[in-house]
C-alpha cells in the first residue's frame, strides 16, 4: 500500500533536506533565498508551500502545479522573467558575484589538486582516512 508523504511547509516548518536542512522556511526567506525555494517547489514532487509563501517567493497562480508532481521547466521560465525585470546595476552585480564564485571555486580546486599528490595526503589515504 503506497502512502503519499506530501509535505506542505509553512514559515515555521523546518526544511529537513537540501542545503538549508537545519533552517526554517521563514529563515530561508529572511536570508533572501527565494530562488532556492522556487527551485524546491518545482523540482520536488512531494514538497509544497502554503499560498502565502508561494506569493512571497514569486509564484503566480498560473504557474502553480498540482502536487504530488514536479515541473522544472516552469522554474526556468520564471527565472528568465525575473531577470528581464532586473535593472542594469542588479544584473552587473549578479555577474560580478558569479565571476567571484567561479574564481573561488577554481582556487579551491587547485588547492585540492596540489594536496592530492602530497606525501601528507597519501599518508592520510593509506591510513584509511579520506
Amino acid at each position: 500500500m503506497d502512502t503519499v508523504l506530501l509535505r506542505t511547509l509553512t514559515q515555521k516548518s523546518f526544511m529537513k533536506f537540501g542545503k538549508y536542512h537545519d533552517l526554517k522556511v521563514g529563515e530561508v526567506l529572511k536570508a533572501d533565498h527565494q530562488r532556492y525555494l522556487r527551485w524546491v517547489y518545482f523540482n520536488s514532487s512531494m514538497i509544497s508551500f502554503v499560498d502565502e509563501i508561494l506569493d512571497i517567493i514569486g509564484i503566480d497562480k498560473k504557474y502553480r502545479i498540482n502536487k504530488p508532481g514536479k515541473f522544472p521547466e516552469i522554474d526556468r521560465i520564471i527565472n528568465e522573467e525575473k531577470s528581464k525585470k532586473m535593472n542594469f546595476y542588479s544584473k552587473k552585480h549578479f555577474e560580478k558575484i558569479k565571476r567571484i564564485r567561479k574564481q573561488c571555486s577554481d582556487i579551491k580546486f587547485n588547492i585540492v589538486e596540489s594536496k592530492s599528490t602530497s606525501k601528507e595526503r597519501l599518508r592520510i589515504i593509506n591510513h584509511g582516512h579520506k
